[in-house]
């Protein structure tokens, strides 16, 4: 009456672009995880669940390789001159470089799970609890991709150092850090530190009425999360040499003077304490007619949620020159440069609640024992919160930073998203189990839709805003084929159309050709086929093959900004060579060697637009890759 079960596993693999300047290599990787379970039968009718996973991820993270200059739009990003320091290439690099030491990153989440069972006569009751950690610490260089010449000093003030651009949050050392911390001083490296744990408890009652007509399940549910990201203290974002021809004030203060660098320096912490709560139940009737093929059920959902944030932020612009260092910070203020310090934030303290009524319908009739037909209509909604990320503090500061006035800021926050959604489809095996074939077509209706977009012109700074009205609509199909005993044939299929179809501004404009769906392929499928080739005691011998397809997609929530953030088709072949169920020790050895990407496909993940260097910079894929798994099961 007592079972346990212990699993381990480890991964690395080397990134697929070399630095060429100091520190890691991008997107190197060490990832451990581990998991116990316990399954402990009390009684017949009393099991108790409990499981503890933990997983540790080491890792450099990939980096953005630019594809097109930036153009300039008079913002915060166009202070520095950045494209005569950047690379820029439209096929995929095999080596990037970094100004300054390139940092490792790492990631540590840890969880407990627990979960008690009593049957009764004519009801099952459950408790659900669940906590779990996280803790991440993530370094990245969004910078130029060129390293420094050997032997030079990343954080000195030589001429060669005077001239690098950077957009990092390593050591600075120089006149900006001197003028913030004392003489012959440099600011800290600075990882964004994210801490988060969380709880939820859940209680359920499930049983039968009626002889079985009514099948129900009722219960409450309960969720706290507190989460920080900490980016203090006061620390280098971005620099490099100044560009006077696009920042006329600027240009016109610093006029005569050489080499001028602009330094920015940002801190910043963001605390979150967050609820929900919610009851809920669903039944399910099947009404003594149609020869009991008929099942209707209903269900409803009551939420109440609670968020909550306090923002702190300093952001800081110094103008090194050859006589001294000036703090020309109003550069970031847009149309009110005489408000310098609009981008700070002493510890603001935020919070909104929100409840919501929920409710869903489902038919359905089997029309053989085979087939399944139903549809259904379901509601749901994701509440509302604050954007810590929101450069301004409200509405009332004008432009942002990419020189648009939007009316709103981090105070007002962003309100709920409603979603209605329509499906009918058909659940099928046939040919005596050998084929299944699974389809539906659906249709969402989105209400108060919240969209995040990056500033262009910005590194980090965002916008969250409720567009206003949006659909989706598509078919998917699900298909597994037993050919023959040794050959299993699988197709996923996907269509989807998104459209944006109501939008309005603060002012009553109507925006809504400004928005778009992002990472919203129309067309997506995965075909697969697995051959046994050979099948005995000693274990099995098999061949896989996938075909994975993907249609070009927006990478961005802004429609002005499609053609930076486009992301185009790609199709890649998988293929693995796999022996396992090799009797050993006891247990069961395998083993699978695998090529991903076989046809060496150039694809990229994601883009954006609003690096100080480029209007287009790309995460790509992975090429070619191989790979080797090994694996034992007691």
């Amino acid at each position: 009456n007592l079972a346990i079960k212990i699993a381990a596993m480890n991964t690395q693999q080397d990134g697929f672009i070399r630095n060429t300047g100091p520190g890691g290599d991008f997107g190197d990787r060490d990832v451990s995880g581990y998991r116990f379970d316990l399954r402990w039968d009390l009684s017949e009718t009393l099991a108790i669940d409990y499981a503890y996973d933990k997983s540790d991820f080491d890792y450099y993270n990939t980096q953005y390789q630019h594809i097109r200059p930036r153009t300039p739009s008079g913002s915060q990003a166009d202070l520095v001159a950045a494209q005569p320091r950047s690379v820029y290439s439209t096929e995929r690099l095999k080596a990037l470089g970094t100004a300054t030491n390139y940092a490792p990153s790492s990631t540590d989440i840890e969880g407990h799970a627990f979960t008690l069972t009593k049957d009764f006569e004519t009801f099952q009751f459950k408790y659900i609890g669940a906590y779990r950690e996280l803790f991440d610490k993530s370094y990245a260089d969004l910078g130029g991709g060129v390293s420094l010449p050997e032997g030079d000093d990343p954080h000195g003030i030589s001429q060669s150092s005077k001239d690098v651009f950077r957009v990092d949050s390593n050591v600075y050392c120089g006149q900006a850090a001197e003028f913030l911390y004392g003489p012959n001083q440099c600011t800290p490296l600075v990882y964004p530190v994210v801490t988060q744990d969380q709880f939820s408890h859940e209680l359920q009652l499930s049983g039968d009425l009626f002889e079985n007509r009514v099948n129900y399940i009722v219960g409450a549910y309960y969720f706290e999360e507190e989460a920080t990201e900490n980016n203090t203290p006061l620390h280098h974002q971005l620099s490099g040499p100044v560009n006077l021809d696009v920042i006329p004030v600027l240009g016109n203060l610093l006029v005569g003077l050489a080499d001028i660098r602009a330094v920015n320096f940002v801190s910043q912490r963001y605390d979150i304490d967050n609820t929900a709560a919610a009851v809920f139940g669903q039944f399910t009737w099947t009404p003594p007619i149609l020869d009991d093929r008929l099942q209707l059920t209903f269900g409803a959902r009551h939420s109440e949620d609670e968020r909550s944030t306090v923002k702190f932020q300093r952001d800081v612009t110094i103008a090194e020159t050859l006589l001294t260092a000036i703090d020309v910070s109003f550069v970031q203020c847009g149309s009110n440069p005489l408000n310098g310090d609009c981008r700070n934030f002493d510890n603001i303290p935020a919070s909104q609640d929100f409840t919501n009524d929920s409710f869903s319908f489902v038919i359905e009739y089997d029309i053989t024992d085979q087939i399944n037909i139903y549809g259904k209509r379901v509601e749901a909604y994701k509440s509302g919160g604050f954007n810590t990320r929101d450069p301004q503090r409200d509405g009332n500061q004008g432009a942002a930073t990419d020189g648009i006035d939007y009316g709103f800021g981090y105070a007002e926050g962003f309100d709920a998203e409603y979603v209605t959604s329509y499906e009918l489809g058909v659940k099928s095996e046939l040919m005596d189990r050998r084929l299944r074939v699974n389809a539906d077509v659906f249709f969402s209706q989105y209400d108060d839709m919240q969209l995040n977009f990056i500033l262009t012109g910005s590194v980090a700074d965002t916008k969250v805003t409720n567009a206003g009205q949006a659909e989706m609509y598509g078919f998917e199909a699900d298909i597994t084929f037993i050919a023959t005993e040794q050959l299993l044939l699988m197709l996923n299929y996907a269509y989807l159309h998104t459209e944006v179809t109501k939008a309005t501004d603060v002012r009553g404009n109507d925006v809504t050709d400004d928005f778009v769906f992002f990472s919203a392929p129309e067309n997506s499928f995965t075909a697969t086929a697995d051959y046994t080739l050979a099948q005995a005691d000693w274990g099995r011998i098999s061949l896989n093959a996938s075909l994975n397809y993907m249609d070009e997609r927006n990478g961005g929530a802004r429609a002005e900004n499609v053609k930076n953030t486009q992301l185009r088709q790609y199709q890649l072949l998988n293929t693995r060579l796999s022996l396992s169920d090799m009797p050993f020790a006891g247990g069961r050895l395998g083993a699978g060697l695998w090529v991903k990407n076989l046809l060496e496909e150039e694809y990229e993940l994601t883009a954006v637009d609003n690096l100080p260097s480029a209007d287009r910079s790309v995460i790509w894929g992975e090429p070619r890759t191989f790979g080797l798994d090994i694996f034992y099961e007691y």
